[in-house]
């Protein structure tokens, strides 16, 4: 006698919630969603600061070698 998995598997969250398996899931994926994008924006905004930075630095090398060769 084989017992197949109980699909119905009932969840309650910390927060109180009770969920089946498929609404627990779907919480999951949306968490992890959320998370994903929060993080590529995180880094694009990083990036953006990196190459302002960069820019800087490049005025900055500019000025202080047209400096030098007065």
């Amino acid at each position: 006698m084989s017992t197949a998995p109980n699909p119905t598997r009932i969840i309650k969250t910390r927060s109180g919630r009770v969920l089946d398996q498929a609404a627990f899931e779907a919480t999951i994926d949306a968490g992890l969603a959320r998370r994903e994008r929060e993080l590529t924006s995180r880094r694009a905004k990083a990036k953006r600061a990196a190459s302002r930075l960069s820019e800087k630095a490049q005025e900055v090398k500019k000025k202080v070698t047209a400096a030098l060769r007065c």
